[in-house]
């Protein structure tokens, strides 16, 4: 580490030295269990307790209330199962999806991409509804064999799917899902001007934009699931639907993400849409990194199953206090990435970079509980990949010398930074000043953040290989939340020349 890095982060410590931890206990090893449960509840509520609630000029608490929070908990103990039975023949749907689709197109000017008779077609009005067909079928053979979640649900919807056409859709807009309609619409024109522009594939972006379309479909329950009761939403808060950004990059991160692994994938981040609520989801998901169930294929199966209580699990919200900070994290996301309508940045602010911190420092205090074989090393450069991740995210820079919360976010980061230290100060039995020493001169966290920002080009060391292994599904949501700088958070704290004050 350089010589100023070491100042800087020997600075930060000095400055909340005097702050105490939650708890006076010196280590878990000089404690009874029942003392030690004690204060690891009190670490966990710390970090609960920490998020930021969003209020009106009214005073009011924005977005959403308790109450939406028990609706949308009654929400997810509604699931029901799909009656319908997928005979396992996809190639039958598809000719079912174009019978839809021709009687929607019928007498219009692309009815001809949904008939047999190709006599009377011209040599472009053949190369599209060839690139149209192919990359209908590309798309059903992908969904038919990699994808994951209840086939049936997702058939039995697509079953009453339609395809549609139009010349004059919005200039920035490829296709639209219409959920209410069950149907899919290509914006032709646009599309076509869009490959030409970019030197594109025609067939290829088609398929593209059709798997796409399709995860939205797969989003929503079948008719037999809603006949039965089961009522799928975020929730609806107090002035908007919240979810509308995990909504969008799940239908687009399945695409490359949903076999589980990125670079078996011939795309790659860069040709992402929706990069901005990639980046986003990617955080989220940074969070799962600490639970048992941590993956993409359950991520994937709670979205397209439509299974409520299974994304609040992945997530790590069982209680309904932890599903209400799950809200707020997916409300400021939401406003963030511009997904939804309303202007409410300045409302947020930067206090989104704490909630996703001290949500994540709660889930790294229950993992290093859970797992006894989790060493100091590792967790100090887990904890400084957080750290760099969260002064990595959007709007640090731009709010640093103009946003007047700017001060508050950095005291809270220090101050939440301290007590997980405190915290691995008691559970590994070692001095502060020891995990000072092992941070300043922790050469893992460059080498290990520099293997995920080359994604793996260089052959990391046995020590950078256990922690991919123990945290496997990092190196996939890499792509989204990557490059960081492995001294960002220690050059942030230091750039933006405020000190620590309680």
């Amino acid at each position: 580490m350089k010589a100023k890095s070491k100042k800087t982060l020997a600075f930060i410590l000095a400055m909340i030295m005097g702050t105490s931890g939650l708890s006076s206990c010196s280590n878990k090893n000089n404690i009874n269990k029942e003392t030690y449960e004690d204060v690891l509840t009190q670490y966990l509520n710390y970090f609960e307790n920490k998020s930021v609630r969003y209020y009106d000029d009214f005073d009011r608490l924005f977005y959403i209330t308790n109450l939406d929070v028990k609706e949308a908990i009654e929400n997810s103990e509604t699931k029901q199962e799909c009656d319908y039975q997928y005979d396992g023949n996809y190639l039958n749907v598809f000719d079912k999806i174009i019978e839809n689709s021709k009687n929607e197109m019928a007498n219009t000017e692309y009815e001809y991409l949904f008939c047999g008779d190709e006599a009377n077609i011209d040599e472009e009005k053949l190369k599209l509804k060839d690139a149209f067909l192919n990359a209908l079928k590309n798309a059903l053979y992908k969904w038919d064999h990699s994808c994951v979640g209840d086939k049936n649900d997702d058939y039995h919807v697509a079953t009453t799917l339609s395809i549609t056409f139009d010349s004059f859709g919005p200039e920035t807009e490829l296709a639209r899902y219409l959920s209410d309609e069950n149907k899919i619409i290509l914006h032709i024109s646009y599309i076509e001007s869009y490959c030409i522009k970019n030197e594109l594939d025609l067939q290829e972006i088609l398929t593209w934009i059709i798997e796409h379309e399709f995860n939205h479909l797969r989003q929503h329950p079948c008719s037999c699931k809603i006949n039965k009761g089961q009522a799928y939403t975020f929730t609806k808060g107090s002035y908007q639907d919240i979810g509308a950004m995990l909504i969008e990059s799940s239908a687009e991160s399945a695409i490359y993400l949903e076999d589980g692994n990125i670079s078996s994938s011939d795309k790659i981040f860069t040709s992402y849409t929706y990069g901005k609520a990639r980046y986003y989801e990617s955080c989220l998901m940074l969070i799962n990194l600490f639970q048992e169930n941590s993956g993409t294929e359950e991520y994937y199966e709670a979205i397209f199953n439509t299974d409520l209580k299974a994304l609040y699990n992945y997530f790590g919200a069982e209680t309904e206090d932890e599903i209400y900070n799950f809200y707020e994290l997916l409300f400021s996301v939401d406003v963030l990435s511009e997904e939804q309508t309303f202007d409410e940045k300045d409302l947020v602010g930067l206090s989104y970079n704490v909630n996703f911190f001290n949500y994540i420092l709660k889930e790294m205090v229950e993992y290093t509980n859970r797992n006894k074989d989790f060493s100091l090393e590792q967790n100090i450069v887990m904890l400084n990949l957080v750290q760099n991740v969260i002064v990595n995210l959007p709007g640090n820079n731009k709010y640093v010398y103009e946003n007047n919360d700017v001060k508050k976010m950095i005291n809270e980061l220090i101050e939440s930074s301290y007590q997980y230290t405190v915290f691995l100060s008691q559970n590994y039995n070692v001095s502060i000043e020891e995990i000072n020493d092992l941070q300043q001169n922790n050469n893992l966290t460059k080498e290990f953040i520099d293997y995920l920002n080359k994604s793996g080009i260089n052959n990391g060391s046995k020590k950078v290989k256990d922690l991919l292994n123990r945290f496997s599904n990092l190196e996939n949501i890499w792509y989204a939340l990557g490059p960081v700088d492995y001294n960002g958070y220690n050059s942030f704290i230091e750039e933006s020349g405020i000190s620590y004050t309680k």
